[in-house]
Order: C-alpha cells, then sequence, then structure tokens
C-alpha cells in the first residue's frame, strides 16, 4: 500500500476553490477545477446540494434552482442537513469498530462534514476515496484535498461498479483484502431503475471483504400528502434543470436493493433523525425545532462471511429497535459487524 496515488494524479497546490475567490489557470478567466472546455450552464447536484448544506462550492445556476425548490417545498433544507447529519454519525460509529478504509460514492464537493473530516478525530489514520461523476465536482473535491495525504477524489460511475473499485487510484489507496466502508449517500436516487440500482449494489459486494459495511442514505416519500405534493413539484423542477433523473423510494423499496449477502443492522430503515451512532442519544427535538422527521431514509449493513446463510431484504427492520452501540476495545458489537 502507498501513503498517496500514484505520481502526477494530483492536481496543483493553491487557494481553496469556491466561486468567490477561485484559482485561475495561467492566462484564463476560468477556475483552475472546472475543465478546460466546460461551459457552465446548467446546476448540478454535487453543487446544489453543497448550496444546500451552507457551502460555498457552487455556481449562480446552482444557488437559484436550490432556493426555487426550498421554496416549493421548505422542508427540503431540514432533509439535507439531516443527510449530511447523519452521515457524521455514521462515520463516528464506523471509526470505532476498526474498519479504516472508506469508500465514498456519489460524494459530491466533500465539505462541510465529509467523511475524511469526520474521521480526522476519531481515525486520523483512516483513508477515504472519494467518487463522483461530475468532472467538475472531482477537480474541486481534488483541490480541497490537495494536503490529505490519507485523502483522494477519482471519477467514477455507480453503475459501473468495477471501474470504481478497480480504478488505480483506489486500488492504489484501499486494500480490498480488508474491510472497507462503502459509503452511498443519497446517490441511489439518481439510479431510477431498481434492477440497476441492486445490480450496481451487488457489483460493489462482490468486490469487498466479509466484514464490509454499506451505508446508504435516500430521499423517501414526504408522509404528509400535502408536503408530499410539493415535494412533487420541487423535484420535477430538479429534473427540469439538471441533466440528473432522481426517484423517490419508500423503506422497503431501499431493503429490496441491499444484496442478500449483506445483513440489515439495527435499527433498521429508518429516518435520519432516528439513527443513533449512541444508545441514550434519542432526542433530536433541539433541531427537528418541532417538525416531521426528514424525508431521508438511513440503513447500514454488514457483508456477511460465505459460511453465513443469504437472507432477503423485504421488510425494514422496525424504528423502534435499539440503536447500535460502539464496540469496546475498537471490535465489532456481538452479531453485527464480525466476520462470522
Amino acid at each position: 500500500m502507498t501513503e498517496a496515488p500514484p505520481p502526477g494524479l494530483r492536481t496543483d497546490s493553491g487557494d481553496p476553490c469556491h466561486d468567490t475567490a477561485p484559482r485561475r489557470r495561467p492566462g484564463s478567466a476560468e477556475p483552475r477545477w472546472i475543465p478546460e472546455g466546460t461551459e457552465i450552464v446548467d446546476a448540478a447536484p454535487a453543487r446544489v446540494y453543497n448550496y444546500a448544506v451552507g457551502g460555498m462550492h457552487c455556481f449562480r445556476a446552482d444557488r437559484e434552482l436550490w432556493d426555487r425548490i426550498e421554496g416549493i417545498y421548505p422542508p427540503a433544507r431540514r432533509a439535507a442537513r439531516a443527510n449530511r447529519e447523519v452521515l457524521e454519525r455514521v462515520t463516528e460509529w464506523i471509526s470505532t469498530c476498526g474498519i479504516r478504509q472508506f469508500l465514498d460514492i456519489g460524494a459530491g464537493i466533500p465539505v462541510l462534514g465529509a467523511t475524511h473530516e469526520t474521521l480526522r478525530d476519531f481515525n486520523p489514520d483512516a483513508r477515504v476515496v472519494y467518487v463522483d461523476i461530475d468532472p467538475i465536482a472531482v477537480e474541486q473535491a481534488r483541490d480541497l484535498l490537495r494536503d490529505e495525504p490519507k485523502a483522494y477524489a477519482v471519477r467514477g460511475d455507480l453503475l459501473d461498479p468495477n471501474h470504481v473499485v478497480y480504478h488505480d487510484a483506489v486500488m492504489s489507496f484501499l486494500d480490498f483484502g480488508e474491510p472497507v466502508a462503502v459509503i452511498l449517500g443519497t446517490v441511489l436516487q439518481f439510479i431510477t431503475d431498481d434492477a440497476a440500482a441492486a445490480r450496481s449494489i451487488s457489483g460493489l459486494a462482490e468486490a469487498l471483504a466479509p466484514g464490509s459495511l454499506l451505508v446508504i442514505t435516500h430521499a423517501a416519500p414526504d408522509p404528509d400528502p400535502e408536503h408530499r405534493q410539493r415535494q412533487d413539484d420541487a423535484y420535477q423542477r430538479f429534473q427540469r434543470h439538471t441533466p440528473t433523473p432522481a426517484v423517490l423510494r419508500t423503506a422497503d423499496q431501499v431493503a429490496a436493493l441491499i444484496d442478500p449477502r449483506c445483513t440489515l443492522l439495527p435499527p433498521g430503515i429508518v429516518t435520519a433523525d432516528q439513527w443513533q451512532a449512541e444508545p441514550d442519544d434519542n432526542d433530536h427535538s433541539h433541531w427537528l425545532d418541532g417538525q416531521p422527521p426528514p424525508s431521508v431514509l438511513v440503513a447500514v449493513a454488514r457483508l456477511r462471511s460465505a459460511r453465513e446463510p443469504a437472507v432477503e431484504h423485504t421488510l425494514a427492520a422496525s424504528p423502534a429497535s435499539p440503536p447500535l452501540a460502539a464496540p469496546e476495545r475498537g471490535g465489532f458489537p456481538a452479531g453485527t459487524a464480525q466476520d462470522g
């Protein structure tokens, strides 16, 4: 294993990139992280999400689209915040389980509590590879990570999992003979075909070692009928102004995507506010402000060893199930993420 990707993969160093003070190419008006010949016309999911959670790595088209979406469906911002927060909590929990490798697919722009930032305080030796299909998001990520020897970004498509896991930089950064935590944060919703989404997860599972963890967050239908209509209108607006279609899925629909070689861990597939890293931390009313749960689902599953029987994820585990506790001495809780 090398301490960094092969020579020549990293971008040049310079000032942090955001569109209020972007780094420029010599002799060009464009920031260095915009690939040459690229014209910014449409909004992009990675940059829209960055703006939604308070980031600056976005353009006017991204900001204008999100402002319209939030105007149509005000709970959208709460859902974006909830997604970011639950990914931080899950990452913290995984860091206590002895896993030191993370593959974050569909990561967008790694800022504001991104995986490598969360791990810095819990496991500074952990390695993180970010993957995104958007070339501008990848260039932005590489620019942001230029001083992070344990983190790197590559371009890849979740629909082609073999290309992701066998990418030269990924192979040089991660050891797939050891458990890896794969994070699919609000990316499966951009694969609208259920069979294709399930194949993508199965392709990843094929390359992973037993004991690896799969983390999924996914946008879900709003349970309130009035809010649901506004949510649908907001998604239609999103799809008209980005090149990326999207779909909402229920807990059972998300469960059906998970490879049968994986075991869904408690508390099952729940809304983001219900997934807890600490068993006695069950009150999130301080950030919900009396609002209904965010329309974002989260699931954590463990890849079993070959000697363990397969299961079918036809039903999500009960939200009333106790949350996962942090394991003692860096090991997995009995019967959850250990191999066998």
